[in-house]
């Protein structure tokens, strides 16, 4: 497939949009608890691996990266690199 038959096809499928909006709803609700708001997101239902990675990448960046249990943050390969640059992406959020 080249690049112009990938055009074609449309980007937007329809699990997007209840999966952004499972998301938005998550966080909104929980917007000061990074473990309730992704408990709340993974408790929707559907495409929770999904829902987990956005709710749980945007409740880190907001509230900082150790606002994630550090049981989790534990075992993650690469863990010095990433927790950098997470501070870094939580700091842009303080700024603004």
């Amino acid at each position: 497939m080249n690049t112009e038959d990938k055009l074609d096809h449309p980007i937007i499928t329809p699990y997007v949009i209840p999966t952004v909006l499972g998301s938005l709803w998550a966080i909104l609700s929980h917007p000061q608890s990074w473990i309730d708001a992704v408990g709340a997101a993974v408790a929707l239902g559907g495409d929770v691996d999904t829902l987990g990675a956005i709710v749980g990448a945007v409740m880190g960046a907001k509230l900082g990266f150790q606002s994630i249990p550090k049981s989790l943050r534990s075992t993650v390969q690469r863990r010095d690199e990433i927790e950098e640059l997470a501070r870094g992406l939580s700091a842009l959020f303080r700024e603004h």
